[in-house]
């Protein structure tokens, strides 16, 4: 699973006096995390409410052209372009909502997911006894007491913890199968929506689709 890979590649740079230690790992990766973060938050509600509005305005424009051609006499051909950019923009079914709400299902996909260095916490956190006490089947196990100094009381306190991480490990994984499950949900009820209005706008005539759009 690409949300849970084991994480050798990450414990194997503890084996190197070359790589960094396990803080200044933690240290980077928060750095990281808070560098992509940051355009989720600088984003006031300033900028959303400017964009917002242009967007309504956009929308208001393209309503007053629709209604200025319908009332001088436009004809079908000439109402049609124009009812099908209309749609395709701001209608709830269009190709803008389409790509609105897949950019914002993958964006609360991603901020639901652990961070690598999370991963492997849990990973090995979530480890069974024998992990920590059989050294030789087990020398990641070695490496991280060696080099982070765990101390036997230290361990006995992590092994008390497994079972609460395994149960946070199935609570995050059933989580992010409750997203990929809304994920599905909505991309159905688009296509739906747009298959029956597509139909309803077969039926209507360019001119009245206008009118019940400007209604």
């Amino acid at each position: 699973s690409k949300y849970w890979p084991q994480p050798w590649r990450a414990l194997r740079k503890l084996q190197s006096p070359l790589y960094p230690t396990l803080a200044n790992a933690l240290m980077s990766k928060r750095e990281a995390v808070a560098v992509e973060a940051k355009p989720l938050f600088t984003a006031g509600d300033e900028e959303t409410s400017s964009y917002s509005e242009k967007f309504e305005e956009e929308r208001r424009k393209q309503e007053h052209e629709m209604r200025r051609l319908a009332e001088g006499g436009a004809s079908s051909e000439q109402l049609r372009p124009l009812l099908s950019k209309f749609s395709e923009m701001y209608s709830d079914y269009g190709r803008h909502r389409d790509e609105e709400l897949s950019f914002h299902l993958k964006q609360l996909e991603r901020l639901a997911a652990p961070t690598n260095f999370t991963k492997m916490g849990l990973w090995t956190l979530g480890q069974s006894e024998a992990f920590f006490t059989d050294l030789k089947r087990n020398p990641i196990a070695g490496i991280l007491r060696k080099e982070l100094g765990i101390t036997p009381q230290q361990g006995r306190k992590i092994l008390e913890k497994r079972q609460k991480i395994r149960d946070l490990c199935t609570s995050l994984k059933e989580c992010l199968g409750l997203l990929a499950n809304l994920k599905t949900i909505c991309e159905h009820k688009q296509k739906v929506y747009h298959d029956r209005m597509s139909k309803c706008q077969q039926i209507l005539t360019p001119r009245q689709v206008v009118k019940l759009l400007l209604w």
